[in-house]
């Protein structure tokens, strides 16, 4: 099939009234567009980059699942607004010429396609940089099912994809991960080990029910986002695990010029850095809004010299909401704020790791007051009840030992405290005894 009956105006319906429904192949993310479909990948279907390279506005690219092995993206540039779809099988015989070109995905079922399980993503890797980049001029481009595999350190920022310079562009990950494969030590000499983004101008890039892990960089080893111009980031369902960078932000970096973040349901673990080994959010240019919420989102096992798990600079307000953390914790350059990061016991004395943002514990002064989750947070300060535990000096807080604890505490929780020994309420957090 020639590419112009490839490019026939067919509305093509991806969801649950659509036709993969009657065919009980269930595609998760909803999706309608106006497109070529053009096969590529395993199963002699052709190449990534020649179908990245000769793709129209709105084509999808079907990249074959080919297990664990991905498959060579040769670094292609992204330069029209394209969907890249994983998942898709060859016939069972293979491909009869490379990169087909359909007009539906009916035609590619009718041609002997199928689609895979949920746990099938299709693979693409590069061993000369990035494995995709994507030019300033592109406004729209959706990644499903594809893993991005990161493989030979050359590149300087964003192993599996980068993106520097785009303006008003909308960007959705789905079921994509950003990880690294063992055919080397992949790392990335700058910033962002999986994912590299520099957005401006009101641009939305949202990532969910997706992966970063095992990436190395010198900063934002997971992923480092830059928003600018009112641009907003939505992470929802989103893992990032054993990432390491020698700088900030292990897991991942977030720099604000202005913009919104938000961050649901997701999971930093077992990353490391020096500054934020989990997450570490700045602010650049003080142009505009710097807004963050970070809802129902655990943060386990994480290491750094300073703020193993959050990490916050000046001009941000942060918003921490969780499910098994009775304070919200906001941190604002105007509102002082005491971050509890870990808690370890060594004999009977517990050990308090705890890191302030606006202000620095004093005697007498702004301090902070630690009290178990026995006590109401309303109650940890003047002209409340208590008890409370005044301290006003550096991390770790010591205070408290196993005989201090009350019966039913499964907490210890901290508020920074004015002067008069009144507390300012939300500007601390708890975290669970061990």
């Amino acid at each position: 099939m020639n590419r112009t009956q490839s490019r026939g105006r067919t509305r093509v319906h991806f969801g649950a009234r659509g036709l993969l429904v009657s065919l009980t192949l269930m595609l998760v993310w909803t999706l309608t567009v106006e497109a070529g479909f053009n096969s590529n990948g395993a199963g002699n279907c052709g190449q990534p980059k020649v179908s990245i390279d000769n793709a129209q506005d709105g084509d999808a690219i079907a990249t074959m699942y080919n297990g664990d092995l991905g498959f060579n993206a040769e670094g292609a540039t992204i330069r029209k607004n394209i969907i890249i779809e994983g998942r898709w099988l060859p016939p069972t015989g293979g491909c009869t010429s490379t990169n087909e070109n359909y007009n539906t995905a009916a035609a590619m079922l009718a041609a002997g396609f199928s689609y895979g399980d949920p746990s099938q993503h299709s693979g693409l890797n590069g061993f000369s940089g990035p494995v995709l980049t994507v030019d300033p001029v592109v406004k729209s481009l959706q990644l499903y099912a594809t893993d991005l595999q990161v493989q030979d350190g050359q590149a300087i920022n964003g192993g599996g994809l980068s993106g520097q310079g785009l303006s008003g562009i909308k960007l959705s990950f789905n079921k994509v991960g950003f990880i690294e494969k063992s055919f080397s030590d992949a790392s990335v000499t700058g910033s962002g080990g999986g994912l590299f983004l520099d957005v401006d101008n009101g641009s939305r890039v949202a990532i969910t029910d997706s992966d970063f892990s095992n990436q190395k960089a010198a900063s934002g080893a997971g992923f480092n986002i830059i928003l600018r111009g009112k641009s907003q980031l939505t992470l929802n369902d989103v893992r990032v695990t054993n990432n390491q960078a020698t700088g900030n932000g292990g897991g991942g970096r977030i720099l604000i010029d202005s913009g919104y973040v938000t961050i649901t349901n997701s999971l930093f673990s077992g990353n490391s850095a020096t500054n934020g080994g989990a997450l570490r959010i700045e602010r650049g240019a003080t142009t505009g809004p710097a807004e963050v919420w970070i809802v129902n989102t655990r943060f386990t096992g994480n290491s750094a010299s300073l703020n193993a798990d959050l990490s916050v600079g000046p001009n941000i307000t942060v918003h921490v909401l969780n499910r098994n953390t009775n304070l919200p914790l906001v941190v604002s350059n105007s509102t002082p704020g005491v971050q509890l990061n870990g808690i370890t016991r060594t004999g009977n004395t517990y050990s308090v790791k705890f890191a302030t943002t606006g202000f620095t514990p004093k005697l007498p002064g702004t301090h902070i007051h630690f009290f178990f989750d026995t006590v109401a947070p309303t109650q940890a300060g003047m002209p409340g009840s208590g008890p409370w535990v005044v301290y006003g000096g550096s991390s770790p807080f010591t205070g408290y030992g196993v005989g201090d604890r009350p019966a039913g505490a499964t907490k210890l929780c901290a508020l920074v405290a004015n002067t008069d020994h009144s507390v300012i309420q939300g500007s601390g957090n708890c975290l669970d005894l061990p």
